[in-house]
């Protein structure tokens, strides 16, 4: 197999200097070189315009520039090409400050062979090449090292996605990108984040199956896909196979985010201009896949523990750690609005004997029945909570106690109807006793209010229970002497 050609630019006015050259070279080892020529710096500069120059060859005399000036438009408008200076000019202090400005080599004409010339072309390539990776490697650094502090910053996983998507489109130079997380389940990419999106794009990639699009492409072989023109290509089949374009950008490049050996997401980023990406900036997009697949993961751990520590874990609701939190936002929100909420702690009737005679298994199974039975029952905007054993608490806005009183008896009859058959066994009918307390009409304050209405729960239970007991909004503090309906 022949080694691929050394593309080569030789900047000379001289005929029979530019042929010179070219005999030297067709003769030489190593090789093989594809040599162009141009006879002046103007029309140097918009050959190397068009890319793919690997060396330059130049003359510091030519036309239209002299000396060192040559030097540095070239370089200035080139950087990505290895430069040497063939030149008749021999002054050793020209020579040093050309190489310690980025050229590859000094060589002067007449005292360079073929064999010589053809080795320093070779070796400015590699060396340039080397620069390349160098100069890259460093950018990849710097680019993870401002990510890691950034992700260093968040705990919650939208923060460490938004944070992330940024950093990466920055650092990047892109003005566009998303990140999707893979949902294993339904086999399908869900948009988790995303920047410099209309709401016709959000739209279109909301929801992407995996080995659809360059997101898709990039999970399913788990690496980075570049593509040209669409976001997801045929993610919007019109049925007849054709795709509709969704996000029309120059280019495209989407790379798997990796947690742990396994792909969690993937992050795309857009270039609008003309132009596909480098090398460079695709491998930079694999290394920040990993980063960042780590810092959803720990964030994801995190957000789980805190979680934990804020839900009951028998029924699924919130627990009293996060009652307390839930209910402080609410009186400030009151507070602020003017308008009252109520609080109500329940208690199931008959829960000691129930689970003494079918077991604890049995009572857990009872306890989700009611949380359910809340929560499906009751508005979206009312918060149920678990406060222990057998006792729930439910915080409803916007609501006085009349309408709390009407929901709570609602549910009531919803709940024990559902265990007639267990009640016929016990002393007496399965069901939940109620204490409610509005604020700021009976309480001003949330330990006060909590008082009130634990206070109405127990005379609920005292009483009877299978009832719901309110605390007037004329009630006075003065335990005894508030006035009480039992319903």
């Amino acid at each position: 197999m022949e080694d691929e050609s050394i593309k080569l630019l030789l900047i000379e006015d001289s005929p029979s200097d530019a042929r010179l050259v070219r005999e030297m070279l067709s003769d030489a080892s190593p090789g093989p070189f594809d040599l162009e020529c141009a006879d002046r710096l103007c029309t140097g500069l918009a050959r190397l315009t068009n890319g793919d120059i690997d060396v330059v060859l130049l003359d510091l005399a030519l036309p239209d520039s002299f000396g060192l000036g040559t030097f540095f438009k070239v370089h200035a408008h080139t950087p990505q090409a290895a430069i040497v200076v063939l030149t008749s000019l021999n002054d050793e202090e020209v020579a040093v400050q050309a190489v310690r400005e980025g050229a590859q080599d000094y060589l002067v004409k007449g005292r360079v062979s073929g064999e010589q010339l053809a080795r320093a072309v070779v070796y400015a390539k590699q060396r340039k090449q080397a620069e390349k990776a160098i100069h890259q490697r460093s950018k990849e650094l710097a680019t993870l090292n401002v990510i890691t502090q950034s992700l260093g910053k968040s705990v919650r996983v939208n923060d460490v996605l938004q944070d992330a998507l940024r950093t990466t489109l920055d650092a990047a130079g892109l003005a566009a990108g998303s990140i999707h997380l893979l949902d294993h389940d339904a086999g399908e990419l869900v948009l988790a984040a995303h920047r410099g999106l209309n709401q016709h794009d959000i739209k279109a990639i909301s929801h992407m199956p995996v080995g659809v699009g360059a997101p898709g492409r990039a999970v399913e072989t788990g690496g980075v896909v570049v593509s040209m023109g669409s976001a997801c290509n045929s993610a919007n089949d019109d049925g007849n196979g054709a795709a509709r374009d969704v996000l029309k950008t120059g280019a495209l490049v989407s790379a798997p985010l990796r947690a742990r050996g396994r792909i969690v997401g993937v992050i795309t980023g857009a270039r609008v201009r003309s132009g596909g990406f480098s090398e460079g900036e695709t491998q930079l997009l694999a290394r920040v896949g990993c980063q960042i697949g780590s810092a959803i993961e720990n964030a994801r751990v995190v957000e789980k523990a805190r979680n934990m520590s804020l839900t009951d874990g028998l029924t699924g609701l919130p627990n009293r750690r996060h009652f307390e939190r839930v209910l402080e936002v609410e009186i400030s929100r009151a507070q602020r609005t003017g308008r009252s909420f109520c609080l109500a702690f329940l208690d199931i009737d008959g829960f000691r004997q129930y689970n003494g005679m079918f077991g604890h298994t049995n009572g857990d199974k009872l306890l989700k029945s009611l949380s359910q039975t809340l929560t499906s029952s009751l508005r979206k905007v009312d918060i149920v909570f678990r406060m222990g054993r057998d006792e729930f608490a439910v915080v409803l806005p916007a609501t006085d106690v009349h309408k709390a009183k009407k929901a709570l008896g609602r549910v009531r009859v919803t709940w024990t109807r559902m265990h007639q058959a267990h009640s016929r066994v016990l002393d007496a009918p399965l069901s939940f006793s109620s204490g409610i307390a509005q604020f700021p009409e009976d309480a001003d304050t949330a330990d006060r209010l909590v008082f009130l209405a634990d206070n109405a729960l127990h005379w609920s239970k005292c009483n009877g229970g299978h009832q719901s007991t309110v605390v007037t909004a004329t009630a006075t503090p003065l335990a005894g002497e508030r006035r009480r309906t039992a319903v």
